[in-house]
């Protein structure tokens, strides 16, 4: 069975969370070789999370190192992600899964036009470079051993504001439907996000 791995800057505590209060101080971690931790650990839990450091060259040259690596990539089908934009995602599996033929600028907005733009953290060379690379390794694969990128940023499309409310915009992503539900008698709550 293959799994997914998750890159995200949210990082969730694994383990007995009781264990941690009854010691409150945890061993020195001991360094570990990325690829073999990382086998052992899809071989054993359906998900591998990794908290991602916005714009670290350093850390996506790992974990690009990690979706090279052959053990890792019969292990996996998808590589989640919170710097794509879901309302792309057809177009990322296009080019990711289907290796089709995608105009860079258009490529680009899977990770540039995201709920944060046009502020947000994801300018960074090294978002691009983690795609074309994923887009290499699948280049060398069968068509049902690709790697998928699942953009997981909700689905907003760039449009002017002028034409549409906000608040229209916002409701029509899984966040935005969230945000918009029924604050405290009966108020729509502000989103936390703007576009």
């Amino acid at each position: 069975m293959r799994v997914a791995l998750l890159l995200s800057c949210l990082v969730v505590p694994a383990g007995n969370t009781s264990r941690a209060a009854a010691q409150p101080f945890a061993p020195d971690p001991v360094p570990q070789d990325l690829v073999a931790f990382s086998q052992t650990a899809l071989q054993q839990y359906p998900l591998l999370a990794i908290g991602e450091v916005h714009n670290s060259r350093l850390q996506y040259a790992l974990l690009t190192d990690l979706i090279r690596a052959p053990r890792i990539r019969a292990l996996i089908d998808d590589v989640v992600v919170e710097f794509g934009n879901a309302f792309y995602q057809d177009r990322l599996d296009g080019f990711l899964l289907d290796l089709e033929d995608v105009p860079a600028a258009k490529l680009a907005q899977v990770w540039r036009d995201h709920s944060e733009s046009p502020t947000g953290p994801f300018e960074s060379p090294i978002y691009r470079d983690f795609v074309y690379s994923v887009r290499a390794v699948n280049e060398g694969l069968a068509r049902s051993e690709r790697i998928r990128i699942v953009a997981a940023d909700p689905p907003v499309e760039r449009i002017d504001r002028a034409r549409q409310p906000e608040q229209e915009i916002h409701a029509r992503s899984p966040v935005g439907a969230v945000c918009w539900a029924a604050g405290p008698g009966g108020r729509s709550m502000r989103p936390k996000w703007r576009l």
